[in-house]
């Protein structure tokens, strides 16, 4: 076909034809076609063919007459090419659509997880901050072992110099000394990097010594995480850390108060330290327990380092005062731990009362005391002669009958004067007790080879 290979030429239509006959099916289409094809049509202009389908054709509409002798296969083929065609530029067009946007879509993806990754980044960053921001917290409030800052100080004074009396109060401390060059202590003090703003009192010279005190703070050890290490190293450092303080205080609060004395009891005696008296202060949460100590220097100080070995270490010290003696196995020490146990005074609930009974006589025996005085007859003072009352009278070695002991504290000086610190483990009462070296008067003492006596209200006493 000539002019029906040309696309622009026809049209197809593919319709149901009931007619048996060419003629007949030419007149059936021209009628059908007159309501979808808008010129007007001349059965030359028609070509029908069967179609694969049953009852459907192909009917074939030129503006020009149409040759029939001419091979439809033709106009099939030109049919067949241009559906060809179509369907080609079709996929291309859908295909290219198709990678335009999937190409959107992958880029929608990235900046997504972009966005994802900085908002993870901001959230471990922050996390971070909070983490760290808690553990300075938790670590500041701490306390720290008190032996290795008692070495601290030792590393500036050692030499020629004897302490007097320390006191370590959590980060700060105190020192008294004396020394032959107390610029050459203070100039050590300076150097060290354990030290915040050491200060020097004033001196006292005597016989070409310096006793001198030195007041300061210690520089806290706090462990950081590595700076160069990624974000999750840094805050695990800091989680595990905080998970450390959290299990130790739950280990602290499991003890019984008791158990916490009988722990720190049994250190001391192990460690040939004596307790003249055991003081709980505080109520709650915020209990506080002051031992009063006497023991030779190295005893304490094994003490010390003992009570706090342990790296998890469960005994806070929150201050000790450790003053000298001219008798080094009375060194007198004061420390006072800061204890974190839940006591059980917020229990307010009783389970279950015991109905144990008991005779008023059982009971009356834990009301039974011991005489302190002997029986075979009075302690009689035996010390040197020369005792006296305030006033003038001159009292005899015979007259001198010591009621009870009170326990030695320590000593003290206030101007000239020295002075016997004393309890009376009874009552409760403590007593100061001006020593003299002859004549014994009211709230007064002298000493009486290891121990003192003392003279209080008339009546005397053995300091021991």
């Amino acid at each position: 076909m000539k002019d029906e290979m040309n696309r622009n030429l026809f049209q197809k239509f593919t319709l149901k034809l009931k007619s048996r006959t060419e003629g007949k099916r030419l007149s059936e289409a021209k009628l059908l076609l007159k309501d979808i094809y808008p010129y007007e049509l001349n059965e030359r202009n028609i070509y029908i063919e069967k179609s694969e389908v049953k009852g459907l054709f192909d009917v074939y509409v030129s503006r020009e007459e149409i040759n029939k002798d001419s091979k439809v296969k033709g106009l099939a083929l030109l049919a067949a090419a241009l559906l060809v065609l179509v369907t080609s530029s079709i996929f291309i067009i859908y295909h290219g659509i198709s990678e335009n946007e999937n190409a959107a879509l992958i880029q929608k993806e990235k900046e997504e997880s972009e966005k994802q990754k900085i908002k993870e980044q901001k959230e471990k960053e922050e996390r971070l901050v909070k983490v760290k921001t808690e553990y300075l917290e938790k670590t500041g409030a701490c306390y720290e072992k008190v032996f290795p800052h008692i070495e601290r100080i030792y590393s500036c004074i050692w030499g020629n110099t004897t302490i007097e009396n320390i006191a370590i109060d959590k980060n700060g401390f105190s020192v008294e000394v004396t020394t032959r060059d107390a610029v050459k202590v203070l100039e050590n003090f300076e150097k060290s990097s354990a030290f915040n703003s050491v200060k020097m009192n004033r001196t006292t010279v005597k016989n070409n010594m310096e006793t001198v005190t030195y007041s300061g703070t210690f520089v806290r050890l706090i462990k950081d995480a590595d700076e160069l290490g990624e974000l999750e190293e840094k805050i695990a450092f800091y989680e595990n850390c905080l998970d450390n303080m959290k299990l130790r205080e739950e280990k602290i609060k499991a003890l019984k108060l008791s158990e916490y004395i009988r722990t720190v009891r049994a250190v001391l005696r192990e460690d040939g330290c004596t307790e003249e008296y055991i003081q709980l202060k505080g109520n709650g949460n915020a209990t506080e327990i002051e031992f009063f100590i006497i023991s030779s220097s190295s005893e304490i100080l094994k003490f010390i380092k003992d009570i706090q070995k342990e790296p998890e270490n469960l005994f806070d010290i929150k201050q000790i005062k450790i003053r000298n003696s001219e008798d080094r196995n009375r060194i007198q020490t004061t420390v006072c731990f800061d204890v974190k146990v839940t006591l059980d005074s917020d229990k307010n609930e009783i389970t279950e009362l015991s109905d144990e009974e008991f005779q008023i006589s059982e009971i009356d025996k834990a009301f039974y005391k011991v005489s302190r005085v002997q029986s075979t007859g009075p302690r009689l003072y035996t010390a040197g002669t020369g005792l006296k009352k305030a006033t003038s009278e001159t009292i005899t070695e015979s007259k001198i009958v010591v009621v009870k002991s009170l326990s030695y504290l320590g000593l003290t000086k206030s101007g000239n004067d020295t002075y016997v610190m004393a309890k009376d483990n009874d009552m409760g009462s403590i007593y100061k007790l001006k020593l003299n070296e002859s004549g014994l008067e009211e709230n007064t003492c002298n000493r009486n080879g290891s121990t003192y006596m003392a003279k209080i209200r008339g009546e005397y006493y053995e300091v021991r």
